[in-house]
């Protein structure tokens, strides 16, 4: 009798135990006292008493399936740091065909199309500036001048923008010559394709 009594309070003391502790288990059996239908953890008892019963409880959160997803499509999480990249590695080809100076635009001209395609415009910048630094020979002798590192709206350095290119005529000269107000020592004009992608052509305009 007095087996069976202190058994019976220790059966209670382990519920009340881990009444609070066992929603946090991570267990795929759920035990609970029959009489008072108080939850116990799997760990803390006899599985073969009978004031103990387990049931199978839902599995884990983290075992669903994931949606199938084709292969051949991914989304990158940030397109336009992947554009900036994929516009670096493209292979740097001076005078690809010959230079053609497209129609003149005014300012408010120039600015409809990078409104209209600021990717576009953003890629042509990047690609732009990554072309002339080398066709000039690098940044350790070169700098381009600040309008390249700005916007392609208002951008004096950006002379057309449509559908046939973008075409820049860039002002550079030795690191910190813009700084110390010198002028430029070369100007060169580079020629981006309307989407921004493909360097058509970069030559020296002196």
């Amino acid at each position: 009798m007095m087996r069976f009594t202190l058994a019976a309070l220790a059966l209670i003391y382990g519920a009340t135990a881990y009444s609070i502790n066992a929603d946090e288990l991570n267990v795929t059996y759920q035990c609970f006292d029959r009489k008072t239908k108080r939850p116990i953890a799997a760990s803390s008892v006899d599985l073969s008493t009978e004031e103990i019963g387990c049931e199978l409880i839902t599995p884990e959160r983290n075992s669903q399936i994931p949606e199938e997803t084709d292969k051949n499509t991914s989304t990158p999480e940030n397109p336009s740091a992947n554009e900036e990249a994929s516009t670096f590695k493209t292979t740097i080809n001076f005078e690809k065909q010959a230079w053609e100076s497209l129609a003149t635009q005014t300012q408010d001209q120039v600015n409809i199309y990078p409104r209209s395609f600021p990717l576009a415009a953003r890629r042509a910048i990047n690609l732009a500036r990554g072309s002339v630094v080398t066709f000039n020979g690098g940044l350790r002798i070169y700098r381009p001048g600040s309008c390249m590192f700005t916007s392609a709206v208002n951008n004096p350095c950006l002379i057309h923008a449509s559908r046939d290119g973008f075409q820049f005529l860039v002002p550079g000269g030795k690191p910190g010559w813009e700084q110390s107000n010198a002028q430029p020592e070369t100007t060169t004009r580079v020629w981006i394709s309307g989407d921004g992608r493909t360097l058509l052509n970069a030559s020296s305009a002196d």
